[in-house]
């Protein structure tokens, strides 16, 4: 929700037709004529914003200052870029707990700068890298945090609702940037959920699978399994449940050896290579094919609405793939679907004015499915990575992704030289996503790996770890 928070107020504004009016007679002036004459402010035009308030005026981000404007967005995911690696290490060394309540008060930090009345637009850039930063981290931490606490059979549920959780934000900025008029309120928003979220990080306790094989603190394991049995109405004796040594104080990882095990270990380098690199591809589609939704409406709240729509029929269709066939088939699946959807957009087709043509439909069929497999990636990805790297390997992975968003952001210059060039080159991007995923390891069922030496497949989507019952997650507690 924190990333399209700055977009409301200004896209009204780029539409200068409608939303600059002059003073004499009800003429409009284009952005065209508005940017290469001499009008000034309630002499020749007024502002035609129905009571509502854009720091695009505020902070003068307009003709030759509107680069600044996309420096604004682009600054957020270079944010994200810079910090996430560092925030991977961080989350693996001090836990998922603390590394989730760190990124939510970032992003609180970087909102509240955002919004400081400042006529240097240097305060907003500053917020909007803080901004990025925090909320990528935190989705980082978020999606190691619970798919640690859920076992393999119920993971399909749990990657349910947190990207349902994702697409309702469409809605939620939707209806907040329609009902509050002050883009300062506005982004009072995104803190009081960030708050809520807060309160409720502060009461769960750390992952007991994080607690255990990076800190050796068995106490503190059966502390939290304890709890969660509690939550769940059940009652194993935890005494005679057995985790291991406690006394491996020797072994614990080092903060500087996370990125050094990276390089040390063979498997684990490629693996997260080719996790990059998908990453990396996908933003570049997933970004690159936000225009579409805009055409289906000329209206801002409605296209978004559509983008909202879209995002939950996306991840009601990965639901039943994940649960029923393998990982690895899964991305596969989607990526080669999405591939051929967009190169369809290449048949012949006519222009059909402001009405949705069937071109626009083919192109956001492809868009969606790359979605799905985007996120059946993030799902065999946590599985994939040892337990002491996770939230490494997923930061470097979404930091790769920050540089597709800021690529996919220039989709349109794209566009505008070659739209049949730039289809295909979108087609056969996907279609090496799911090429990659085809020699990925299998991880649906197989228990995983918990240190980085224990990274090892054959490179044919074969698994070495064995379909054995996971560890000190809820799932253990059910098979007692």
């Amino acid at each position: 929700m924190t990333g399209f928070m700055p977009y409301t107020q200004w896209e009204c504004l780029r539409s200068s037709n409608r939303c600059l009016a002059t003073t004499e007679g009800g003429k409009t002036y284009t952005r065209e004529t508005f940017c290469n004459t001499t009008l000034q402010l309630n002499r020749d035009f007024v502002w035609k914003l129905d009571g509502r308030t854009s720091f695009a005026i505020d902070y003068d981000l307009l003709c030759d200052r509107e680069y600044l404007y996309n420096l604004c967005n682009t600054f957020f995911f270079i944010g994200a870029m810079l910090a996430l690696p560092i925030g991977g290490q961080l989350i693996d060394f001090y836990g998922r707990k603390p590394g989730v309540i760190t990124s939510l008060l970032i992003s609180i930090v970087g909102i509240g700068i955002s919004i400081i009345p400042s006529p240097n637009v240097a305060v907003l850039i500053l917020g909007r890298v803080i901004v990025g930063a925090g909320s990528f981290i935190l989705i980082s931490g978020v999606n190691t945090y619970v798919f640690e606490l859920s076992p393999s059979k119920y993971r399909p549920v749990a990657c349910f609702f947190v990207t349902y959780s994702w697409a309702a934000g469409y809605f939620v900025m939707v209806g907040s940037g329609y009902l509050i008029k002050m883009w300062q309120l506005l982004s009072l928003v995104p803190i009081a959920f960030f708050l809520v979220a807060l309160v409720t990080t502060i009461c769960i306790p750390e992952s007991p699978k994080f607690t255990f094989l990076t800190k050796r603190n068995v106490a503190k394991a059966k502390a939290a399994l304890q709890w969660f049995q509690d939550l769940n109405g059940t009652n194993v004796n935890l005494e005679s449940l057995s985790l291991g040594s406690d006394n491996s104080q020797d072994d614990k990882q080092k903060l500087s050896d996370y990125l050094k095990d990276l390089i040390k270990h063979k498997a684990l380098l490629i693996q997260t290579v080719v996790f990059c690199f998908q990453y990396l591809a996908t933003t570049t589609l997933y970004y690159g094919f936000a225009f579409s939704w805009s055409k289906l409406s000329s209206n801002l709240y409605i296209g978004y609405l559509f983008a909202g729509l879209g995002e939950f029929l996306a991840q009601t269709m990965l639901f039943f793939p994940l649960t029923f066939m393998a990982r690895r088939h899964t991305v596969m699946l989607f990526y080669i679907s999405g591939g051929i959807s967009i190169l369809l957009t290449l048949l012949p087709h006519e222009t059909e004015g402001d009405k949705v043509s069937v071109h626009q439909i083919v192109s956001i069929l492809g868009s969606m499915l790359v979605t799905v497999g985007w996120n059946a990636i993030i799902v065999q990805m946590i599985e994939a990575a040892p337990t002491t790297h996770r939230a490494l390997i997923q930061s470097l992975a979404s930091s790769s992704g920050r540089v597709g968003s800021i690529l996919g952001t220039q989709v349109g210059l794209l566009l505008e030289w070659n739209e049949s060039c730039t289809m295909i080159i979108f087609g056969v991007v996907a279609i090496a996503i799911a090429v990659c995923g085809f020699f990925m390891p299998e991880t649906k069922g197989i228990v995983s790996p918990q240190q980085p030496d224990e990274v090892a497949w054959d490179y044919t989507g074969k698994s070495s770890n064995k379909p054995e019952k996971q560890l000190l997650i809820p799932e253990d507690m059910e098979s007692e």
